[in-house]
């Protein structure tokens, strides 16, 4: 019985000793080579904080996203550290660490579909909305003003008199000039009827004269913005970028928007600053890192599904329940908070 139980103490030892194939990626600021070739950010310092208190040895490899994922499952890789979502279908055929960061998806866009496109403006007079709003505006001033010439005609024959057509005109004039409070004082009615009916109608155009605007307004907004993006739902059926194999891209997919997907971010950035793409989902932290003073572009002040950094596992169980205890307490310290810093990533 003594035998059996030093036999396995000295086999966890050597669990414990052998050296590990850690894999990552460049994912700044949580993984990425500094000058001289050496691995650091945010998840790098984690890791080395977690595997120094539990007294890991290991060496990292350079790989993909899918390769990590792919290579910790079937044991090529002991560990995968980057900026690593856990997930559900992933826990499906890996084992995770607990997690140490958390964050959300984001939205960036271009900084011109947040403001005006004039040549959409201008686009917008020639509108099918406009012209609506414009044909109401001519029908209401043309009855106010066949109105105001029907008590006029014939008492005040010198400002709504002459012929039908004449009179008519000079009707359109005045409630014109009436309903913009311009008032020229050419024509004012002189009959009880003709006063009467100017008195509804300066109180009236005020009403319509504020319809107009806000249904021109609509029009030109509709028309040179475009359908915002306020909500996850604003996405469904666009043509969106991400990153390959990545949550966004399974988040975009089960939403029902178009996902255009790219290798890298960096490719996914480049096509959305030549205008491929108009809008582009992914990590909040890594689009605010890649771009934080990019004025053609904007992170919007949306935030999607959550998102929880884990390390990825694959090692005995005993190892990982000590990575796990290492990464608690580390957590419990407040050591993440410096690490935070180091990064910008003060959140």
């Amino acid at each position: 019985m003594k035998l059996l139980t030093l036999l396995l103490f000295f086999l966890g030892q050597a669990a414990f000793s052998q050296e590990l194939i850690v894999a990552t990626k460049e994912t700044p600021p949580f993984s990425m080579k500094n000058q001289s070739g050496a691995w650091e950010g945010l998840t790098i310092d984690v890791w080395e904080r977690v595997a120094a208190d539990a007294g890991i040895d290991y060496r990292y490899q350079e790989a993909t996203l899918e390769r990590m994922l792919e290579g910790v499952s079937t044991a090529e890789f002991q560990a995968a550290v980057s900026a690593i979502t856990l997930t559900s279908e992933r826990e499906k055929t890996l084992d995770f660490s607990h997690s140490y960061y958390s964050s959300e998806l984001g939205v960036a866009a271009h900084a011109e579909a947040a403001g005006l496109n004039w040549l959409a403006v201008i686009s917008a007079f020639f509108s099918w909305q406009f012209f609506s709003a414009l044909f109401a505006l001519l029908l209401v001033l043309l009855s106010a003003g066949f109105a105001i010439w029907l008590f006029e005609r014939r008492a005040n024959p010198e400002q709504f008199g002459g012929g039908r057509l004449n009179g008519i005109g000079d009707g359109f004039w005045w409630s014109a000039v009436t309903m913009t409070t311009v008032g020229y004082g050419d024509k004012a009615p002189v009959t009880l009827g003709g006063r009467l009916v100017a008195l509804v109608w300066m109180f009236t155009s005020i009403i319509v004269i504020s319809g107009f605007t806000a249904s021109i307004a609509t029009s030109l907004t509709v028309n040179s913005i475009g359908s915002p993006i306020e909500s996850a739902d604003d996405l469904v059926g666009r043509r969106v970028g991400t990153v390959a194999g990545s949550t966004s891209e399974s988040y975009l997919d089960d939403l029902g928007a178009k996902p255009v997907s790219y290798s890298s971010i960096e490719d996914a950035i480049d096509s959305l600053q030549n205008k491929s793409i108009k809008t582009l989902v992914y990590d909040k932290d890594l689009l605010t890192y890649y771009f934080p003073a990019d004025d053609s572009l904007n992170i919007l002040p949306l935030n999607l599904q959550s998102q929880d950094y884990a390390f990825a596992l694959n090692v005995a169980p005993e190892q990982r329940e000590r990575i796990n205890l290492s990464l608690l307490e580390f957590l419990e310290s407040g050591g993440l908070a410096e690490i935070k810093a180091k990064y910008q990533l003060e959140n």
